[in-house]
Order: C-alpha cells, then sequence, then structure tokens
C-alpha cells in the first residue's frame, strides 16, 4: 500500500487540517490558513517535511480493497519488495470507529481503513500488534474473603488497541 505523501510547504490547508486532526490528533477550529496550521503541526513537535495526503490515502484505500478472487491469499510481497499481510480491522463502537486507523512506523503514518481487507507492511502489522492500552474493571460490591468491601478498580488488564484479523 504506497502512501500519498506532500510536502508540507505546497500543503493547502485543508490537507494539512485533515493530517493535524486524523494523524496527530490535534483540535482545530477549522478556520485557520496554512500558515497557522504548519506552526500548530511544530507546535505539536511535527518535524518532518512532508505530510499523509488524507484525502489521496482514502482513495487508494479503497482501490486497494481486495477482490473476492483473493480470498485465500494473506502474504504477498509488495511493490516496493517488502513483505506484506493481508488484514482487516473492524469498524468500531468507540468513537471514530468508522475512520481509518492511523499507524505510525518510524515517522512513517499510513491510514488503514476498517471493515475493509488491507494489504499492510509487516511493519505496520507488528506496530498494530504492540498497540495496547490498559483496561481497568470496576469491583461492585465485591467483598474479600474477610468481609471487607474491594471497592475501586482490579488490576489493569492489556487489550489491544485496534484489534484486526489476519484474512
Amino acid at each position: 500500500m504506497k502512501q500519498a505523501r506532500i510536502l508540507i510547504e505546497s500543503a493547502t490547508p485543508k490537507q494539512l487540517r485533515d493530517f493535524a486532526e486524523i494523524v496527530l490528533g490535534l483540535e482545530i477550529k477549522g478556520n485557520e490558513n496554512a500558515a497557522i496550521m504548519k506552526g500548530r503541526l511544530v507546535e505539536a513537535g511535527y518535524a518532518v517535511d512532508t505530510i499523509t495526503d488524507i484525502a489521496k490515502d482514502n482513495e487508494n484505500a479503497s482501490q486497494n480493497a481486495l477482490q473476492p478472487s483473493m480470498v485465500n491469499e494473506s502474504r504477498r510481497i509488495g511493490e516496493n519488495g517488502s513483505p506484506e499481510t493481508r488484514i482487516i480491522i473492524p469498524e468500531s463502537e468507540r468513537d471514530a470507529g468508522d475512520m481509518p486507523v492511523p499507524v505510525g512506523v518510524n515517522g512513517v503514518t499510513i491510514l488503514i481503513p476498517r471493515g475493509l481487507p488491507s494489504w499492510v507492511p509487516d511493519e505496520y502489522v507488528e506496530a498494530l500488534r504492540n498497540a495496547v492500552e490498559f483496561v481497568y474493571d470496576e469491583f461492585k460490591g465485591q467483598k474479600a474473603a474477610n468481609g471487607i468491601d474491594l471497592g475501586g478498580l482490579s488490576k489493569p488488564r492489556e487489550v489491544q488497541s485496534y484489534p484486526f484479523s489476519i484474512v
């Protein structure tokens, strides 16, 4: 999956805004010009001279969705010679659960669409596998053996931030 990159200097305010919101998670008001957006990227610590063209990447992701005839093949060598795995990230009930998932490796971020089987370079699959968050279960009315109310939260459980399946 080849990522669409553009130089920050030639990016439109919309391209900068989309990148800042989706990839960096910044809150943007929507009326900033290109100079303000470039400043926001610098403030956020983004020090690369290119950004992902979100609209073009989404278009490429849709075009790269697998055809039904490819259902038995889950590994291949990609266009750039690196191994790729076919995965699917299901939509989620959480906020932005239908938006593409941004995954970064060594400063390069790609967007992986949800609900569509996609070829993803193995290093990004590994990054997804390692993306975990901690979940705390709440104890409600549970008592210890000595009758003391446990109250509060459990020990944390590690769960995948973006569960996926290899297809």
